[in-house]
């Protein structure tokens, strides 16, 4: 039996009445379980709680040399405000939501990268004002739970991002895996934990970066793929 917090990455509908779950766990990592009766009128709140993005306590039947596990419990520990009903907000979630599908695979406990991502939907939904840069500040962070974060080596000798070895360099040349001079600077006030405020003039400049750290993510993680929710997020959010 494991009892712990989790967040739901995807459900796909199993047969008449179930569902099988990705939920990634504080306890341990991410983990396949399968919750039964979900579509009958008495579990209307097992199927509202089991929606991707939620953050759930889950108590499951659990087997570590099993690779799907039965739930015997579950519900919402973080009940949303405003993620669920401002389209920005949603559409921010969902991208975060499919990037997280795409990079976290263990089934191994790693806290600390639990409490970023609970953390990053608690933020996105909690705060008054929407912030048009929280997708770029996640992916940046994110580098480092995933252990490929930059060097932010920049100078005015070293003033090109080399996607490839993770390095600014002196090449200034063009070429698809190097960023631009100014590119380049801002990524590395980006990297350096500068307010993201000032850093874009508008949302053309917010797009080439997000392209830019997409094609970062796919160098150096293993089909990664293509992020299909990016369409949608900026048509909402024209950036």
């Amino acid at each position: 039996m494991i009892k712990t917090s989790g967040i739901v990455f995807r459900n796909t509908r199993y047969k008449e009445s179930s569902l099988i779950l990705d939920i990634f766990t504080e306890e341990a990592g991410l983990q396949s379980f399968i919750a039964n009766g979900v579509f009958s009128k008495s579990n209307q709140r097992l199927a509202a709680a089991l929606q991707p993005m939620n953050i759930v306590e889950v108590v499951a039947y659990y087997n570590e040399q099993k690779e799907l596990h039965r739930l015997k419990e579950v519900c919402i520990s973080v009940m949303y405000q405003k993620i669920r009903f401002d389209i920005k907000r949603s559409a921010m979630g969902l991208f975060l939501l499919e990037v997280c599908r795409k990079t976290i695979r263990s089934h191994q406990a790693n806290s600390e990268l639990f409490h970023f991502v609970k953390n990053a939907f608690e933020e996105i939904d909690h705060t008054d004002s929407f912030n048009p840069n929280f997708h770029l500040e996640f992916l940046v962070q994110l580098m480092s739970y995933l252990g490929f974060q930059p060097q932010n080596n920049y100078s005015s000798n070293t003033s090109c991002f080399d996607m490839v070895n993770g390095i600014f360099t002196s090449y200034k040349g063009e070429a698809v895996y190097h960023l631009s001079e100014g590119a380049s600077k801002i990524f590395s006030e980006m990297l350096s934990g500068q307010s993201y405020i000032h850093l874009f003039q508008n949302s053309q400049q917010r797009r080439q970066m997000l392209h830019a750290l997409i094609l970062y993510y796919q160098l150096h993680i293993e089909n990664f793929g293509q992020v299909k929710s990016m369409e949608v997020f900026h048509e909402i959010l024209g950036a």
